[in-house]
């Protein structure tokens, strides 16, 4: 299986520890035929992106000695349980690619998104309390609005940091023609939950979640998951020739 590109890497622009012309070095290197640089969101409390940084990355990107693809993205975050994203209309035309995801640490939308939805998923997560079902309900249909109420290409990472139902996300994605991403950095669905994903008929990208230029197109853990699951290499859009289209690509 070869990867033809890796559509999920940071950069010190947030909180990844190489420049853009580091990982398109790396990639260059390990065959990949394109790359994304997709830094974090502009609610993050210590690496946001901003305006002013994105100018700068597509300057960077332009000036790059390429030899491959490269596309300016982000990794937005889900701030609100209306599906709210940290983006305003006005951003999409800046990007080429736009990935979703939940992370701490980011601003909630609006304080009830504070109290009922970012609290009680960090409680979770830090404190080891296992959700309930309307709690999981809830967070999933936060997903669920952000993938019909925005142009998003990829969500990341299902289910890490807050539990969600990841087939109701998957059908989400499946009729939205969004992508489901299989990271190699975080990946919490465990075999029955992945058989069930499957059965929607979602198509899948596969990317390094890199923070570190060693990492950009190390895809090998998600690789094994594919092989281990007979996951079809039609439903990959990212391996072997690119299958995919950006919904902000012009």
């Amino acid at each position: 299986m070869q990867l033809y590109g890796d559509y999920h890497t940071h950069t010190v622009y947030s909180h990844g520890k190489g420049s853009i012309a580091d990982n398109i070095c790396i990639a260059a290197q390990r065959g990949l035929k394109e790359i994304a640089i997709t830094d974090h969101g502009y609610s993050q409390l210590y690496h946001a992106y901003s305006d002013n940084k994105a100018m700068r990355a597509r300057r960077e990107i332009a000036q790059a000695e390429l030899g491959i693809g490269v596309l300016l993205g982000i990794e937005a975050n889900i701030t609100g349980m209306d599906g709210s994203v940290d983006l305003e209309p006005r951003h999409y035309k800046d990007f080429d690619v736009v990935l979703a995801g939940f992370h701490f640490p980011a601003m909630p939308a609006r304080i009830r998104d504070a109290v009922g939805y970012f609290a009680p998923a960090f409680v979770g997560r830090y404190l080891g309390i296992k959700p309930s079902q309307n709690r999981i309900t809830s967070n999933t249909a936060a997903f669920v609005r952000a993938i019909v109420n925005n142009p998003i290409d990829v969500v990341t990472h299902v289910g890490h940091q807050i539990s969600v139902d990841p087939v109701a996300v998957a059908l989400a994605c499946a009729e939205y023609g969004t992508y489901l991403e299989l990271s190699s950095r975080h990946f919490t669905m465990n075999d029955e939950q992945l058989q069930a994903v499957l059965e929607t008929g979602v198509k899948f990208i596969l990317n390094s979640d890199a923070h570190s230029p060693d990492d950009v197109g190390n895809c090998d853990i998600a690789k094994g998951i594919v092989a281990a699951h007979g996951i079809p290499l039609e439903r990959i859009v990212n391996m072997d020739k690119p299958k995919w289209r950006s919904k902000n690509f012009a």
